[in-house]
């Protein structure tokens, strides 16, 4: 999602929702063996499914001008999370990179600000 979102900013794209992210699966395509061997229609389709799943669970805001925003994670959630990493042994200084922080669309620096406001720092 993080780099959908930098490929809006950077292509300023004001078309249909649809059709933008028809359009980021058009230009993937050339680094990405499997969607370039997607149809037209298939990659139609994925971008119309993407849309609703991303509606359905509350990250797509706006009526005409439609706009991916990010998950609010409360609290205790994110603290069970980093709870649970570092009671598995994940190192402290590793815990931003952990693929779990993606079910939220985190990207490892915004969970690094995360972690230094909401958990304490241990010494030692």
């Amino acid at each position: 999602m993080t780099r959908y979102r930098s490929w809006l900013s950077r292509t300023g794209s004001a078309a249909s929702p649809s059709s933008t992210v028809t359009a980021f699966l058009t230009e993937r395509a050339a680094r990405h063996a499997e969607i370039d061997s997607w149809s037209y229609e298939t990659r139609v389709k994925i971008a119309g499914n993407l849309l609703t799943t991303l509606r359905d669970y509350g990250l797509l805001v706006g009526r005409q001008i439609r706009q991916i925003v990010e998950p609010v994670v409360d609290a205790p959630a994110f603290g069970h999370l980093a709870r649970l990493l570092t009671e598995e042994g994940l190192p402290e200084d590793r815990l931003a990179d952990h693929p779990d922080w993606r079910l939220w669309l985190m990207p490892p620096e915004r969970v690094q600000a995360q972690l230094a406001t909401r958990l304490p720092r241990t010494e030692g």
